[in-house]
């Protein structure tokens, strides 16, 4: 028999509550401009020139490229897809993402006038809206901001599901969680915080019987992403540095907004009120649906990063992107913590003011960028394009930095291809076997070399100890077949290199 069905939280009264969705449709149209906003300006780098060269090969290649390559976004891969048959520009192949970014915005709100109240749900809708780290990647052709909605919505499905006692939207909960991790693997995690949360309920008011039956269902969903996993054994994880106290101060900077010295206090004062009425409850009621409320929400982004540090332990596993799931959970307890202040004016005032913080850091990201410095691809190609001659070759390091270049190629419609002699299993098409990486040592035995000059395309050359011994290789390889170095240009984390014999 099912457990008796959880009240949701009461609403605030009638007057409190009538501007709730004026304010809704204002903090969504904000989060559309915000994520729109220079949307094109910047050059595809290389991990969005993977999505996108997936995204246009033929069915078996994409199956193929997304089990040996692109599988912890799998999900992603195939709605852009079908996203790309309807465009293909810079613009359009990344509103796919800004569309699940905004979308994101309702859905938060939703959960949190479900866990708690309308004004909490707004508060953390708004948050999420002039978050730096969610509008920039929300502006990415990659899957960060598409996991950050599903886990959203697993969040709101299993909250429906325990208030309902087990009764309804388990399969919903399921769908939405095994989504999730097809999104993005880390976002297992969540699943992991929902079923921690459970403990907070009292003995009764949940069945664990019905909960377990879909937990196995969810589990049957993820076979394909285990064998995945088991394939590749996290081989493309192997550039990650073990966790730092200098990158740990980057990280929650970056994750809260990059808004400066005063935004991390707010935030800090926002989580000390909603401990303190955490525990109260805790304190009053003990294991009770309210106490397992806040629970839930503190869970959800405490629970993906302790996991990653502590799987630090065995492998390098930390990094800011890959704990975007954390911001939900988040943004739900600072809500928690400034709807706590005694009067309205005060959390209303405590919002904008972390608001206008959180805006400053959404302006830099438009003039510098946010996280990193990426690949400027697009100048580079039109420099090579612009300058190549018939019967000109490229050799690419990485190899799948081809996929950038070939996305550019196809948009500026050159007058001259020069021939791709590496990767390149088919000249005359991408194929899944270029985005593998091989030794250079076995693919250069058999190389031609009998071209006049030949393009060296260099991105993150100054990235870790391994990618420096295989450009020297290549770079070495170019001067005993070409021998003249004649032309170098530079560009934002890609360098050419113009050899001719």
């Amino acid at each position: 028999m099912d457990a008796p069905q959880l009240s949701p939280k009461p609403e605030p009264a009638a007057g409190d509550s009538r501007w709730i969705p004026i304010a809704l449709a204002g903090v969504t149209l904000l989060a559309a401009a915000l994520r729109l906003h220079t949307i094109a300006a910047r050059s595809f780098w290389y991990d969005e020139g993977l999505s996108v060269q997936v995204a246009q090969l033929s069915w078996p290649d994409l199956a193929r490229a997304l089990w040996f390559r692109e599988g912890n976004m799998s999900l992603y891969g195939l709605l852009l897809h079908g996203w790309m048959l309807f465009g293909s520009s810079e613009f359009w192949v990344r509103s796919l993402s800004a569309l699940f970014g905004v979308a994101t915005i309702p859905a938060l709100f939703s959960l949190g006038r479900r866990l708690f109240d309308s004004r909490v749900g707004i508060t953390a809708a708004t948050l999420m809206t002039v978050n730096v780290a969610h509008v920039a990647f929300s502006q990415q052709a990659r899957s960060y901001s598409l996991t950050v909605f599903c886990v959203t919505l697993s969040m709101l499905f299993f909250v429906r599901y325990v208030e309902s006692g087990g009764a309804s939207f388990g399969g919903a909960w399921c769908i939405a969680s095994a989504l999730s991790v097809y999104a993005h693997f880390f976002a297992g995690l969540m699943v992991l915080a929902e079923f921690l949360s459970l403990f907070f309920l009292r003995r009764g008011d949940f069945s664990w019987t019905g909960f377990f039956r879909y937990v196995r269902y969810w589990a049957y969903m993820l076979v394909p992403a285990a064998a995945i996993v088991l394939y590749s054994g996290g081989g493309q994880l192997t550039w990650l540095s073990p966790l730092t106290r200098t990158y740990f101060a980057y990280f929650v900077t970056h994750l809260i907004g990059n808004g400066g010295f005063w935004l991390p206090l707010l935030y800090a004062a926002a989580l000390i009120l909603a401990g303190w009425a955490f525990w109260n409850v805790a304190r009053k009621e003990g294991r009770s649906t309210q106490l397992w409320r806040h629970a839930l929400v503190w869970l959800a982004w405490i629970v993906p990063i302790v996991c990653v540090v502590l799987a630090g332990l065995w492998r390098p596993l930390f990094f800011l992107r890959f704990l975007l799931i954390c911001l939900p959970g988040l943004f739900l307890v600072v809500a928690v913590g400034i709807c706590r202040l005694k009067w309205s004016w005060m959390a209303g005032l405590a919002v904008v003011v972390i608001a206008a913080l959180s805006l400053q850091g959404v302006r830099a990201f438009y003039a510098s960028d946010f996280d990193m410095i990426h690949d400027d691809y697009r100048s580079a190609t039109r420099y090579l394009l612009d300058h190549a001659q018939p019967g000109d070759t490229i050799l690419f390091y990485l190899g799948p930095g081809r996929m950038t270049y070939e996305y550019y190629r196809s948009l500026f419609k050159p007058a001259v291809n020069p021939q791709v002699i590496y990767p390149a299993y088919a000249h005359d098409r991408v194929t899944w076997r270029d985005f593998q990486i091989e030794p250079l040592g076995v693919v250069f035995q058999d190389l031609p070399s009998t071209s006049p000059r030949v393009w060296l395309f260099l991105n993150e050359y100054d990235a870790p100890e391994g990618n420096r011994r295989g450009v020297a290789f290549m770079r070495r390889w170019c001067e005993i077949h070409y021998g003249r170095l004649e032309d170098t240009q530079d560009f934002p984390q890609v360098e050419l290199l113009l050899y001719t014999k």
